[in-house]
């Protein structure tokens, strides 16, 4: 009596749990049909939790879908392994992505004691929100980079690590304003130029990349710098710290 009294009490400790979640517990069966669905499902998706019991994920794509990307995740389903954070479009027939719902799945396939497989246990979540903030930056950043690329004055976006005792960086974005300014070959030929080489006080470069590093903004900062051919000049820059390609990096103007 003791123990079916702990065991109900574990089982509604766990039902309590995934009611109260933002995310859903689901399961399948060795056939990769569902089983269940904790019933939050409903508060995500508008549909209860036992419109899922019996299809698959095939059952749930309808005709829009990437097919790339799910031809990937059935094949790991069908071999029975793990998976984790797999994000998709549930409503693939929107017109416009704002207007989708964006879920993220992870499942661990579950075996019997003879190592038969006997389907999975999982998780779901509703990023919607994340992946749109998501695709509104990689927006923005294809705005900026357009911008930059079209602007007449030199611009390069750097990204700092610290090496040893010092923050180096490397140039992980020029403009054509910026190469013709080094006299550079290409944005190419500019990206693989040590930016070391362009400065003639190299404490000066030293201390400018670490400001940078811990997020301050340079002002007006003035440099002797050097052009790819070895003449020298004196350049202002200015810099602002930002995201870019999903890292933090700092934009340079130079002057």
């Amino acid at each position: 009596e003791t123990r079916t009294l702990e065991l109900r009490n574990s089982e509604n400790r766990f039902r309590d749990f995934a009611e109260s979640s933002a995310d859903w517990f689901w399961e399948m069966d060795e056939d990769l049909r569902f089983t269940y669905v904790s019933p939050n499902v409903e508060r995500a998706l508008g549909v209860p939790a036992e419109w899922h019991y019996g299809k698959s994920r095939e059952d749930l794509l309808g005709d829009a879908y990437d097919r790339s990307l799910w031809a990937e995740h059935l094949e790991a389903l069908k071999a029975h392994q793990p998976f984790r954070d797999f994000t998709y479009i549930r409503k693939t027939d929107a017109a416009d992505a704002a207007e989708a719902i964006w879920l993220k799945s992870s499942g661990k396939p579950i075996f019997d004691g003879s190592g038969k497989f006997i389907g999975y246990r999982g998780t779901g979540s509703d990023v919607t929100i994340l992946k749109l903030r998501e695709l509104a930056l990689q927006d923005s950043e294809r705005n900026l980079r357009e911008i930059l690329e079209k602007s007449p004055i030199g611009v390069a976006i750097v990204g700092h690590k610290i090496v040893g005792d010092r923050v180096e960086a490397e140039r992980l974005f020029v403009n054509d304003a910026l190469v013709t300014m080094f006299g550079g070959e290409s944005r190419a030929h500019m990206l693989k130029a040590d930016i070391a080489d362009t400065w003639v006080d190299l404490d000066q470069f030293y201390a400018g990349n670490e400001a940078m590093e811990n997020g301050d903004d340079l002002e007006n900062f003035e440099a002797r710098r050097t052009r790819l051919d070895g003449t020298e000049w004196w350049v202002s820059m200015n810099t602002r710290s930002l995201r870019f390609d999903g890292c933090d990096c700092t934009m340079i103007w130079h002057f």
